[in-house]
């Protein structure tokens, strides 16, 4: 099981969160913590895999917890998903500068958490359909391949757009990881973009992939994110989804 830190100062989300992690059958509480420093603290003692931080916290936010338990290595242990009730796009492109490897919203129904979780757990990158679109706009306004990737090399780029990390890209592909970095260098130069999340952002732009959590259905020859367990109770003042789930309007 994956074990995944709860950081946020909200003692009822706190104890929502708690209580279906304990009902999960995909992540493991390896604690909960109030407040930035304190989560630095655990997260030396306990190790968790991922840790699910609250943008928003007195004192040290959850961003600049983040950049701290990273480096701003979003390869690091543990990985970072940061949580919130809004999404100013300010706060999406600092959050993933910081090393994140995902932002999802407080309203996500639980699946939708536990896929998240995974997601960055393999390495790959976690972001709601709609908060993908506004990144989109924001960091890469005028990127298009325009046709001058390698077939291969849109495949890559296609995995990237669904969430995958290098390695689960090798084992797609049947190729070496290094093999895959190569095209992942090549891609950056092309596209003049300069991050795997540029990279899988720009995959969205280019109508390739998609970019976790389920919110949409993989184009022709994308892998999918591996999916948490179905039909489990929504989290505590979440707010029903449609099919395909839409991400929820932010709102604090």
């Amino acid at each position: 099981m994956i074990s995944l830190m709860v950081v946020d100062d909200d003692p009822i989300m706190v104890r929502a969160v708690s209580a279906l992690v304990d009902a999960s059958a995909v992540v493991a509480l390896a604690g909960t913590a109030t407040g930035a420093d304190e989560a630095v603290a655990l997260c030396m003692d306990r190790r968790p895999d991922v840790v699910l931080a609250d943008v928003r916290m007195p004192g040290r936010d959850g961003i600049s917890l983040a950049a701290q338990l990273t480096g701003g290595n979003r390869s690091a242990r543990p990985r970072v998903l940061v949580t919130t009730a809004f999404a100013a796009d300010d706060y999406l492109v600092r959050a993933l500068g910081s090393g994140a490897s995902g932002f999802i919203a407080k309203s996500a129904p639980w699946p939708e958490v536990e896929r998240s979780v995974q997601v960055v757990h393999d390495g790959g990158i976690a972001l709601p359909g709609d908060l993908t679109a506004r990144l989109v706009a924001v960091l890469l306004p005028g990127t298009a391949h325009g046709g001058q990737l390698t077939r291969r090399e849109e495949h890559v780029l296609q995995l990237v757009g669904a969430g995958r990390s290098p390695r689960q890209i090798a084992g797609d592909l049947v190729v070496s990881e290094a093999t895959v970095r190569t095209h992942l260098d090549h891609l950056r130069a092309k596209l003049g973009v300069r991050t795997r999340v540029e990279l899988a952002l720009a995959a969205r732009a280019a109508g390739l992939g998609y970019l976790v959590t389920g919110a949409a259905e993989p184009t022709d020859g994308a892998t999918p994110a591996p999916a948490g367990p179905a039909g489990r109770a929504p989290a505590a003042g979440a707010a029903p989804t449609e099919e395909p789930p839409p991400s929820r309007a932010p709102g604090r």
